[in-house]
């Protein structure tokens, strides 16, 4: 029984040590809006991530008209990857025509489309003019 007491003893002990050690007793502790950090240490300055332009990315694609989201026009690659173009000029929004483009993919940019990855198209070369069968805008 005396055993049993002293090792309840130690684990009570033990626990609010613990309770103690974490808590700090500071008054920050009590308002849950007050945020206070101790260290010994000299704090370190941030270092933002340098921005590196990449290099122009160079497609070969085929232009389809999707019937979706009120309909929109998308690139997809010989690789069959499926990019939502923008900035390219409406002449080349013909169904079946085949570019070879260049430009970067527009990080961080949402869509009402929630179909390819969004991509500013800079350099456009025509390979071949589709037909002119879903255009709405010619």
């Amino acid at each position: 029984m005396f055993l049993r007491l002293r090792i309840l003893a130690v684990l009570i002990t033990v626990v609010f040590s613990g309770c103690q050690q974490s808590g700090s007793g500071n008054q920050a502790d009590s308002n849950p809006k007050t945020f206070q950090t101790v260290s010994s240490e000299e704090p370190k300055p941030v270092q933002e991530k340098p921005m590196i332009k990449r290099s122009n990315y160079q497609y070969k694609g085929t232009i389809h008209y999707l019937n979706l989201e009120g309909g929109f026009y998308g690139i997809v690659t010989d690789k069959g990857e499926k990019l939502l173009p923008i900035g390219l000029e409406k002449k080349y929004f013909v169904d079946g025509t085949v570019i070879s483009f260049s430009g970067n993919y527009k990080e961080g940019m949402m869509t009402i489309q929630q179909w390819g990855k969004p991509f500013r198209v800079e350099k456009v070369q025509l390979i071949s003019l589709g037909k002119n069968t879903n255009n709405p805008e010619a």
